[in-house]
């Protein structure tokens, strides 16, 4: 506000002269500034909770395709399902989880049907970024132990998961 007929400038009751200082001018433009940095703070938040949640749900899938896969190599160990290596029907049960056209997971198979043998390896494809892929194949006495991840890219090794499957002795394990 002026004041006087010197066109002076009132701060704390007091008139003063000349112009009002940098630091008592209101400053243009501010709000827009910080308008736009809450809206992509709140963008990268948004963006990161997404993330996260992604990554829970491919955890999931992966713990669960993992299960499915070592009870199918259990079984066919164990003779439930003849002609089929314990691995092999590992990867043929993560192969059912992929949509048509896409690669399958089939793996080297001398090591497939040896007991103790072990397989590893990826698929790519048509639409396998969010397909179950057999990292590890492996048989431990009358267990089998398969490690699977779901995804691609940088954070797929956060979805990768293991599982063991195996006859369970007549009144239980030990110790549990």
């Amino acid at each position: 506000m002026a004041c006087g007929k010197t066109g002076g400038v009132r701060t704390s009751g007091k008139c003063r002269r000349g112009r009002p200082s940098r630091l008592s001018r209101p400053r243009k433009g501010s709000g827009t500034i910080v308008g736009t940095m809450l809206v992509l703070l709140a963008a990268a938040l948004l963006g990161a909770l997404m993330t996260g949640s992604s990554l829970v749900i491919r955890r999931s899938e992966a713990r669960q395709e993992a299960d499915l896969a070592a009870l199918s190599a259990a079984d066919a160990r164990a003779g439930l399902l003849p002609g089929s290596p314990p691995c092999g029907r590992a990867a043929s049960v993560l192969a059912l989880a992929r949509p048509s056209g896409s690669a399958s997971a089939t793996h080297d198979g001398s090591a497939l049907g040896t007991p103790g043998g072990s397989a590893s390896g990826t698929h790519t494809g048509p639409g396998t970024s969010d397909m179950p892929v057999l990292v590890s194949c492996r048989v431990e006495g009358q267990d089998a132990v398969v490690t699977v991840r779901v995804g691609s890219g940088p954070l797929s090794a956060l979805t990768q998961t293991s599982a063991r499957a195996g006859p369970d002795e007549c009144g239980g394990r030990k110790g549990g």
